[in-house]
């Protein structure tokens, strides 16, 4: 076997061994962003620090309501509206500003030691749905962070009374959703991001409850879906999803309509 030959031979290995390398190299490469990507959304840390902020402040703030709306049976009117007050006194240590003649926004109060801040709840209530309602949002991090809806910012709506008379709610901020189910785009949305925020479960999920069920244990049925589609499956759309259930194909569960009543509730932020 010439010389000749042993040198092509060995130049073919080599060359087949540097293919070799750099698709290896190439492999670990793509595994390595699969795997970075896979991480940023499962963990997500800044969407996390979201949603736990956001629950936090949502539960604290549904704590306050519930007793204010089982003492008055109502939370305010066109004329008497003092909720913005008397939440800033109970969450508050700083106290609050629920006075503004403006038409921006102010922040009312910082949630006791935590950096959460509650805006809007000095605009005045309005009507809606045979009751009175305010919209307000929740800022988790206070002025350091982003200062934007669905980012660090949520909107919310609190009924005054009725079927929903204290009840912390979600609200929509898309204008296509409005127009093809007639959820009210509220003013407070104006310039945000395009979310319907009634329709996920970022940063507010919901658990529907079967109350008393079999042996009178209560039984979670649906764990962190959106309010909407929490609706759907507890009531049957009856709260406020209606005609969105058929259209989004979400019936009614037999175990709610059927069998027990069921609720729904904030899931466990995670």
């Amino acid at each position: 076997m010439s010389r000749e030959y042993n040198r092509k031979n060995n130049n073919t290995e080599e060359q087949i061994i540097t293919i070799l390398k750099v698709v290896g190299y190439i492999i670990m490469i793509v595994l390595i962003i699969i795997a970075v990507k896979f991480s940023i959304k499962i963990y997500n840390p800044a969407q996390k620090k979201y949603v736990k902020n956001s629950n936090i402040a949502y539960q604290k703030i549904q704590k306050e309501i519930n007793s204010i709306y089982k003492e008055q049976k109502q939370l305010f009117n066109d004329s008497e509206d003092m909720l913005c007050q008397k939440l800033s006194d109970k969450l508050s240590r700083t106290g609050g500003n629920c006075y503004n003649t403006s038409p921006n926004y102010i922040e009312n109060f910082t949630i006791g030691k935590t950096k959460i801040e509650i805006w809007g709840l000095e605009k005045p209530a309005y009507r809606y749905e045979d009751t009175y309602v305010k919209d307000f949002f929740i800022d988790i991090d206070g002025p350091k962070g982003e200062n934007s809806f669905g980012i660090d910012r949520v909107p919310v709506r609190v009924y005054s009374s009725g079927r929903l008379g204290g009840t912390l709610s979600p609200i929509n901020c898309n204008k296509e959703d409005e127009e093809r189910y007639g959820f009210y785009y509220a003013p407070i949305c104006a310039g945000s991001q395009n979310i319907n925020y009634l329709s996920t479960n970022i940063p507010f999920g919901y658990d529907v409850m079967q109350i008393g069920g079999p042996d009178g244990v209560t039984n979670k049925l649906n764990r962190k879906v959106p309010f909407l589609r929490a609706d759907c499956i507890a009531f049957g759309g009856e709260l406020i999803a209606g005609d969105y259930c058929e259209a989004r194909q979400f019936s009614w569960l037999q175990a709610c309509y059927h069998e027990y009543l069921c609720a729904i509730e904030l899931s466990d932020a995670e």
